[in-house]
């Protein structure tokens, strides 16, 4: 499971746009049990954490009991880093599953692959993601104490 959150708010007031924090959370779940969550990796971006090389820190899941992986920098990385491909390879023979965290793996360099691929316009293979026609304006029924913004003759 992934999901992806970007927040401009610190503890609950907005900051500049140049502080937005942006985290990608992922989750692998047992086959067999799909409450039981096996290990969690989380990539925290943020520009104010400038080092020289991302930093990794390995931790337990407050909720779900299970290994977890932070990964701390100011972008996300080209490339997923050496010491999570060791702690996932731990992480399969732990739980013996090796075939399922390839999986996870996988879908890992899938995400790094996409986040770093180009977007249109600047990819000229890519089709346009807009709709055919814009929305229409939903009609605002009339009230005695409102100023209409734009008159219905338009």
């Amino acid at each position: 499971m992934h999901c992806a959150y970007l927040s401009s708010l610190d503890q609950g007031f907005p900051t500049l746009p140049f502080l937005s924090t942006s985290e990608h959370y992922f989750e692998w779940q047992s086959k067999t049990d799909p409450t039981k969550v096996l290990g969690t990796i989380l990539f925290l971006v943020h520009p104010g954490l400038y080092f020289s090389t991302l930093q990794v820190l390995k931790d337990k899941h407050p909720i779900f009991k299970c290994k977890s992986l932070i990964i701390l920098w100011w972008d996300i990385s080209t490339s997923l880093p050496s010491i999570a491909c060791a702690w996932l390879n731990e992480l399969g023979d732990t739980h013996n599953i090796t075939e399922d965290i390839w999986l996870f793996q996988h879908y890992l360099f899938k995400f790094i692959n996409k986040f770093w691929s180009p977007v249109y316009p600047y990819d000229t293979d890519s089709p346009h993601l807009q709709p055919a026609h814009s929305p229409g304006l939903p009609l605002t029924p009339f009230h005695p104490s409102m100023t209409p913004l734009v008159s219905a003759e338009e």
